[in-house]
């Protein structure tokens, strides 16, 4: 799973640095990949075009770990690839401010040390092995806390 994460965490952030296109340019590159380009729409040539000039710009360092992490994506299976082109095509469809909590929010993670990884991981998963119910009230008890966390901050009793 952790495996899974990170790959997808690679590619969400090659696709918001503009490399998503490179990542998956083994689908363009099979025997109907003329008949498809030629299907293109001008934009959607010039954003390929444009993409691929944003790959060249790219360090031969950024290149190879990209380029590990589509080795590693190919390995997984179907599933795993759908679930994760899903989130990356989810991504695409967000607001400028939106994907910008987003790329702080993976930013801030990769920060995290590994042992605080593994403990949100945990936490994670005790929530999702919750009942309904049980959820819900972990849930409001967060947002009272997070209410009372904002309240203290203001300055207000």
């Amino acid at each position: 799973m952790k495996q899974i994460i990170k790959i997808g965490v690679v590619i969400l952030i090659a696709i918001i640095a503009g490399t998503a296109l490179p990542l998956l340019a083994d689908e363009l590159l099979d025997q109907n990949a003329v008949a498809r380009w030629r299907s293109l729409s001008p934009e959607a040539k010039e954003e390929l075009r444009s993409t691929f000039k944003r790959w060249n710009a790219l360090s031969d360092d950024q290149k190879r770990e990209i380029k590990s992490k589509i080795k590693a994506y190919r390995a997984l299976s179907r599933e795993d690839q759908a679930r994760i082109k899903k989130n990356l095509l989810k991504f695409q469809t967000l607001s400028p401010e939106e994907q910008g909590l987003l790329k702080n929010r993976f930013k801030q993670w990769n920060q995290l040390p590994p042992e605080k990884k593994s403990q949100i991981r945990k936490r994670y998963q005790a929530f999702q092995n919750l009942s309904p119910e049980q959820k819900k009230r972990v849930i409001n008890k967060y947002r009272r806390w997070q209410r009372g966390a904002r309240h203290n901050r203001s300055g207000r009793p």
